[in-house]
């Protein structure tokens, strides 16, 4: 069997960066790409209220408005919190609905459950040269992140300071950290995968791999980004 040699190609770090970009492609603007909300509409079971209105151009917060039926339609611009859109609209519900508020409640939380399933969003991917506009996939992600983390931190000082319910603010704990940690490994699998595939990526971020190699060393994802490095 004929030895075959391996030659090392060597080039100036400029000349290499400038053929890495070249050869990117699209999907890695993935990442950075706009994310843009869809409006979506689902039924309600309930006599008063028709359907429940997911409308992201809305700036006034939840509101009720007549349907072209006999019905409520109940609009909303976002679909993170269910309890404050209730919150929000269950006073002129009172009015209408009486001692069939109950009722109503479940049927609510059921349509705005069945939205938050339903509903989409549209990424857009920058063309070249644009300039850096808020609302990427990675921004929200970064949104989320800080987000769980301050939900973590209050239910923990819940957890430290009221005794008389202690069980119940320790479950909260417990099922913020792991949502988060399962959905938090997904992501940093997803950005270490990107940054194997497409060099370039992995040179910018080197110390930010460093971090998190730091940060978390003895989960499986940490000695991922170790062996990334290496």
């Amino acid at each position: 069997m004929q030895n075959q040699e391996t030659f090392l190609i060597i080039q100036k770090l400029t000349d290499a960066i400038k053929n890495e970009m070249e050869r990117l492609g699209r999907l890695v603007f993935v990442l950075i790409g706009e994310l843009q909300d869809i409006p979506a509409t689902v039924s309600v079971n309930h006599r008063l209220v028709e359907k429940l209105e997911f409308d992201p151009a809305n700036q006034k917060g939840p509101f009720l408005k007549d349907s072209n039926g006999k019905g409520k339609i109940i609009v909303v611009n976002q679909l993170m919190d269910p309890e404050s859109v209730w919150n929000s609209i269950k006073s002129e519900l009172e009015r209408e609905v009486a001692s069939d508020l109950s009722s109503l409640e479940k049927a609510f939380a059921d349509a705005f459950e069945k939205l938050q399933n339903e509903a989409r969003q549209r990424l857009v991917l920058p063309e070249k040269g644009a300039s850096k506009r808020g609302g990427s996939f990675i921004a929200h992600l970064k949104e989320s992140v800080s987000k769980q983390r301050e939900l973590y931190q209050q239910a923990l000082q819940q957890w430290n300071s009221d005794d008389s319910i202690a069980d119940s603010h320790l479950r909260e704990v417990m099922r913020i950290a792991y949502n988060f940690a399962d959905d938090a490994l997904k992501v940093l699998q997803l950005l270490v995968s990107v940054a194997d595939l497409k060099g370039v990526l992995l040179w910018c971020t080197i110390k930010e791999h460093f971090d998190i190699a730091e940060a978390i060393p003895a989960t499986c994802l940490g000695q991922g980004v170790l062996r990334s490095l290496r």
